[in-house]
């Protein structure tokens, strides 16, 4: 998104140096919020991931949970993309906060406008030329450019984790039951019906016989994958 236009009233040189300040203290703060909104999303990830290995019924459910997280992430990203409006005034206060001793000159150079022939006179010349100085002693882009740098970073960490603990979810993803109970016609309804098991896991089995006479006894038929059926 292009940042927002600047005041052509603003000394040439001047205003360029601020826009070049301007652009990297909105990749700052693109890194900033990207950082953290990933950092979120793999937290989370590795909160579904440990819960998904502890409850075998929470387990169908952490993906599509996850799949909802990172649609939220990527909709607080794009919208603080969008709002960012980084220009003149940002750059300002951005350099006065890093140079203190800076703060009063700098808005006084800003402030300094042409007179009706275009031209700044004598003392308005010197209050800019100051600041520029500044800017040649100080290296104005050094600052900003390493803070941008080490967001970067940090942003792609924080992506790189959240994709591949997201990828260990999905990886342990199973779908769920296709029926947490079965229903037949005569109204008897088995808990938990068709349903998967991991060897050692304890299952309760339910039977209701809704408005049926209960029946005297009960077998219970049950069959290990490629064995006899065991009662």
């Amino acid at each position: 998104m292009a940042l927002a236009p600047l005041t052509p009233k603003v000394e040439f040189m001047l205003e360029h140096r601020l826009r070049r300040v301007a652009a990297l203290v909105r990749a700052i703060t693109f890194h900033r919020t990207g950082a953290v909104l990933w950092s979120a999303v793999a937290l989370i990830a590795a909160a579904l991931a440990v819960t998904q290995q502890r409850s075998v019924g929470f387990a169908p459910y952490a993906a599509p949970i996850l799949l909802g997280v990172f649609v939220l992430a990527t909709v607080v990203a794009v919208w603080r993309v969008y709002r960012d409006r980084s220009d003149l005034s940002t750059a300002t206060r951005y350099l006065a906060a890093q140079y203190p001793e800076l703060r009063s000159a700098l808005n006084a150079a800003v402030e300094q406008r042409p007179e009706a022939d275009g031209q700044f006179h004598f003392l308005q010349r010197r209050v800019i030329n100051d600041a520029l100085h500044h800017a040649e002693a100080r290296d104005w882009l050094r600052q900003p450019r390493r803070h941008a740098r080490w967001l970067l970073v940090g942003h792609g960490l924080a992506l790189v984790a959240a994709l591949g603990l997201s990828a260990r979810v999905i990886q342990a993803h199973r779908p769920a039951p296709r029926g947490a109970a079965a229903l037949f016609s005569s109204g008897l309804e088995i808990t938990p019906g068709d349903a998967e098991l991991e060897r050692g896991s304890t299952v309760v089995i339910a039977a209701r016989f809704g408005d049926r006479t209960l029946p005297s006894e009960a077998v219970l038929v049950w069959r290990s994958m490629g064995a006899e059926e065991q009662r």
